[in-house]
């Protein structure tokens, strides 16, 4: 009968002998190989501030005309006594939906066998195709469990939100030769971080119109004397 501990069986064989008095046993110890894995970090929370074109310019792929891959590394380590088959299955998102399209969110490698005692690391990549927050879970197979791994997997981007009032359109009525006219314009920042406006030049598509600034609070705006507003303020 065996005698079950953790991993390690023991099973006792009787062996008796014809026409003999003699008798044996035989102990068979049977003990399981598993694999254990552990990942580092257990989930992904990345924050990604874009205050500043230099930040924008990091993000953007000029050549394509698109964001660039985000990419996130996690390390993973077998400390099992049995090698470790790792592969990406899908993703889910936070509000339920279900994998997505394999060009939105890969792994790299998309496997990995891992001896005992083995490290390796993986890089996730999510190719954004805007800059709204992402929430969702990460599923990968593994021989190391019966069930599903899951890698909780955040991105959140803060960045400056305008909002104009009016929004598109500013109509000044009758334009008369040699008067100056003046229109309001209120902004709004409704994003995260602090906004920041300032103008190099205006373009006029009219001949009459000699100049078209834009001025805050009696000062020109230009590149050294930028409009600053912050998270939720109006200006």
């Amino acid at each position: 009968m065996p005698n079950k501990k953790s991993s390690t069986q023991n099973y006792t064989l009787d062996i008796a002998f014809t026409n003999s008095k003699r008798h044996l046993e035989l102990q068979l110890i049977c003990e399981t190989s598993s694999s254990k894995l552990t990942f580092s970090p257990t989930n992904i929370q990345r924050e990604i501030r874009i205050g500043q074109t230099a930040d924008m310019s990091i993000l953007w792929d000029d050549m394509l005309s698109k964001i660039k891959p985000i990419e996130t590394k996690m390390s993973i380590n077998n400390s099992g006594n049995a090698s470790a088959n790792i592969k990406y299955a899908h993703i889910v998102l936070v509000n339920g939906r279900q994998k997505m399209l394999s060009s939105t969110f890969l792994m790299k490698p998309d496997q990995l066998w891992l001896k005992p005692s083995q490290e390796s690391t993986i890089q996730f990549q999510y190719y954004a195709v805007d800059l709204r927050d992402f929430s969702s879970i990460v599923n990968l197979k593994s021989n190391s469990s019966e069930t599903l791994l899951n890698i909780p997997y955040y991105l959140k981007f803060k960045l400056p939100i305008l909002q104009t009032t009016p929004h598109a359109l500013f109509d000044i009525g009758l334009i008369n030769f040699g008067k100056s006219y003046k229109s309001f314009i209120l902004l709004h920042n409704i994003g995260q971080i602090s906004l920041r406006i300032d103008t190099t030049e205006s373009v006029i598509r009219q001949s009459f119109v000699k100049s078209l600034p834009l001025q805050h609070s009696q000062q020109p705006v230009s590149i050294n004397h930028p409009i600053g507003i912050d998270p939720g303020q109006q200006s």
